[in-house]
C-alpha cells in the first residue's frame, strides 16, 4: 500500500487483508500524522519514500474512495453470498464520504450477514457503528445499543470512548466522565482490538477536561488538558482547550451543570 496522512483509516484496512496475505508492506509518502506507527503495530513492513503524485489531495481521496465504493458493490453484485467484510468496507468508504446514515445501513447488514454464519460480529463493525451514529447526529440512539456492543467486548477501549461521547452529546455529563475515566484504566496498550491510538490516554484525558469545565471545576479540567498534552504536546485540541479555559475559574457548586 502506498498511503499519507491515513491513520483514521489504515488500522482497519490493514486488518481486512491480515489473515490473507503473507506480508503487508507499507510506504508512506510523508505522513504528518500516526499512519506509520499505527501500520507498524497491525506488523506491517512501514518504508518512508517522499513523493508529490498528488496534486489535489481532497479531490484525489475523495475520487479514490467513491473507486474503492464502486468495486466493492461490483463484487457484491457477482457474488450474493459474499463475505460480510464487503458490507463493513463499503460503511467505511461511505463513512469518509461523509454518507452516514448509508454507512449505517450496511454496518446493519454486516451485522446481519455475521449473525446469520454464526459469528460474532467483530468488534471493528461496532466501532464503525458508534463512531457513525455520533457523525450522523444520532446520538440517542447510539445509548440505546452502546451498551449491548459492550457486553460483547467489555475490554475495547474506543467502545468506551464513544460511550462518553455519547453522553457528553446527550449532558449526561457525570456519566460521560466516569466512561472516560474507564479508558484511562483499559489504556492504549491492548492487543484484543484495533483502537485507534490515544483512546486510552491522551483521548481520554481531552474529554475528562471537557466534561469538567462543563461542570464548572476548571482547575481539574486544565489538569486533565495539561495531561493529554504531556502524553502528546503536538494536540492541538487540548492546547485549544487549555486556552481557553485559563482565565476561568471554578463556578460555585449551585452554579454547575450536571
Amino acid at each position: 500500500m502506498i498511503v499519507r496522512d491515513e491513520e483514521r483509516w489504515i488500522t482497519a484496512c490493514l486488518e481486512s487483508v491480515r489473515g490473507v496475505v503473507d506480508e503487508m508492506i507499507v510506504v508512506d509518502t510523508g505522513s504528518r500524522d500516526l499512519t506509520p506507527d499505527l501500520a507498524e503495530r497491525c506488523g506491517a513492513r512501514v518504508y518512508a519514500c517522499a513523493w508529490n503524485g498528488y496534486m489535489d489531495e481532497v479531490v484525489q481521496a475523495k475520487n479514490k474512495t467513491a473507486r474503492n465504493l464502486r468495486l466493492i458493490l461490483e463484487s457484491m453484485r457477482r457474488d450474493p453470498d459474499y463475505d460480510p467484510w464487503l458490507d463493513h468496507h463499503a460503511a467505511s468508504e461511505l463513512y469518509r464520504l461523509g454518507r452516514f446514515d448509508e454507512a449505517l445501513a450496511f454496518v446493519g447488514r454486516a451485522i446481519v450477514r455475521f449473525l446469520e454464519r454464526r459469528q460474532p460480529p467483530p468488534s471493528l463493525v461496532y466501532r464503525l457503528k458508534y463512531a457513525a451514529l455520533i457523525e450522523a447526529g444520532r446520538c440517542a440512539e447510539a445509548a440505546r445499543g452502546i451498551d449491548a456492543a459492550l457486553a460483547m467486548y467489555p475490554d475495547y477501549v474506543d467502545l468506551h470512548l464513544y460511550k462518553g461521547i455519547i453522553l457528553l452529546h446527550l449532558d449526561r455529563t457525570e456519566e460521560a466522565l466516569a466512561a472516560f475515566r474507564h479508558c484511562l484504566r483499559l489504556g492504549d496498550g491492548g492487543t484484543a482490538h484495533l483502537t485507534c491510538h490515544g483512546a486510552g490516554s491522551f483521548l481520554a484525558w481531552l474529554y475528562i477536561g471537557r466534561c469538567l469545565r462543563r461542570l464548572g471545576r476548571m482547575r481539574e479540567a486544565r489538569e486533565a488538558f495539561g495531561k493529554a498534552l504531556a502524553l502528546r504536546p503536538d494536540f492541538p485540541e487540548a492546547r485549544r482547550e487549555m486556552e481557553a479555559c485559563g482565565n476561568d475559574h471554578d463556578q460555585p457548586v449551585h452554579d454547575r451543570q450536571g
